[in-house]
């Protein structure tokens, strides 16, 4: 039993240290984790540069946008209701003809002047190289183009002078006048293209002297009565804005009218010849059928602020007869008429 005991205390030291070698070997399926060497970190870091201090952040201050004035185009106003008058737009002065007022009578191949007082009631001033030009009508001798020459403000009054000359022949004559802008645009009394303005003058010829010798004669002269004209139709007519009237059946009506009766948004009263209606202005004297036959008649608009109450215009129907109209005035927007109409030949 003693070498075996010498046996076992020489093999134990042996066996001890082989257990502990075999705890250090790699299990198997084991992954071995690499150890970390911490003094190469601390050298690593070390290297860097040392990082300024930073304020705690606080949100940047951003200045505001300066917003540099621009030319922008300003909106438009709302429409207004009083909004200013037009460019162009010429108004009567209260005294429109300085001469030859409507039905002056003159004899044949008498010269004379013409004179109309008009206002600029527009936004532009007339300039000089703006004219008054006839328009339509009997040209009465007149050039058709006369300068204005002069400068007229909006809000001025001006005396427009046109000479003239009477015709040879006998009868009642209408010339109608508007004016024009240095473009070559027409217009006239009130907004848009305007009324004409005119001058309405009857052709006579002078009576012969009564002679002073005592006559010879006895004899009782024949007196020849004057044939009354024959009346197709005739009428007291009242108009209400935007009427029709056809005067050879003396009824309001939307076919066949010879005349309209229309009052303008600015307030101007107005009287319209329809269709192949003819209408024209002739004095304050009632004219006959010959006087009306003889007269200036056109398809022109005839304004009424102008006229005087109790003023005759000529007409001729679409169907072709003459007559006439009194203008009795103006009621508000109600306009007032007695019309007469001849038969034809009458």
């Amino acid at each position: 039993m003693k070498p075996i005991s010498r046996v076992l205390r020489w093999l134990l030291p042996w066996l001890a240290l082989l257990g502990m070698t075999g705890c250090n070997l790699p299990q198997p399926g084991a992954t071995a984790t690499p150890t970390v060497d911490l003094t190469a970190v601390y050298a690593t870091v070390s290297g860097l540069p040392t990082a300024t201090a930073v304020p705690p952040s606080t949100p940047a201050h951003t200045p505001a946008a300066t917003i540099s004035p621009q030319a922008t185009t300003p909106a438009s106003p709302p429409p207004d209701a009083t909004a200013g008058p037009p460019c162009n737009m010429a108004a009567a002065a209260p005294h429109l003809d300085i001469t030859i007022p409507d039905g002056t009578v003159l004899r044949p191949g008498q010269p004379f002047t013409k004179i109309w007082r008009l206002v600029n009631a527009g936004s532009c001033p007339w300039t000089p190289d703006y004219a008054v030009v006839w328009f339509a009508g009997a040209r009465l001798g007149a050039p058709t183009v006369v300068p204005l020459g002069v400068q007229v403000l909006p809000g001025q009054a001006m005396d427009i002078a046109v000479d003239m000359v009477a015709p040879p022949r006998p009868g009642a004559y209408i010339s109608y006048w508007k004016l024009r802008d240095a473009d070559g645009r027409l217009f006239g009394i009130g907004p848009g293209e305007g009324s004409p303005f005119w001058v309405s003058i009857i052709v006579q010829v002078e009576g012969t002297a009564t002679p002073t010798d005592t006559p010879t004669s006895t004899r009782t002269p024949t007196f020849t009565p004057t044939p009354t004209p024959v009346v197709y139709a005739e009428g007291t007519l009242t108009l209400s804005p935007d009427d029709q009237v056809d005067l050879d059946g003396m009824a309001l009506t939307n076919t066949g009218a010879d005349i309209g009766y229309t009052v303008s948004p600015e307030g101007a009263h107005q009287i319209t010849p329809l269709h192949e209606a003819r209408l024209g202005v002739y004095g304050l004297a009632p004219p006959s059928p010959q006087d009306c036959a003889n007269a200036a008649k056109a398809q022109v608009a005839v304004p009424l602020e102008p006229l005087s109450p109790g003023t005759y215009l000529c007409v001729q129907t679409d169907q072709g007869r003459l007559g006439r109209l009194r203008y009795q005035g103006l009621e508000g927007d109600t306009l007032n008429l007695e019309a007469v109409i001849w038969e034809e030949g009458g």
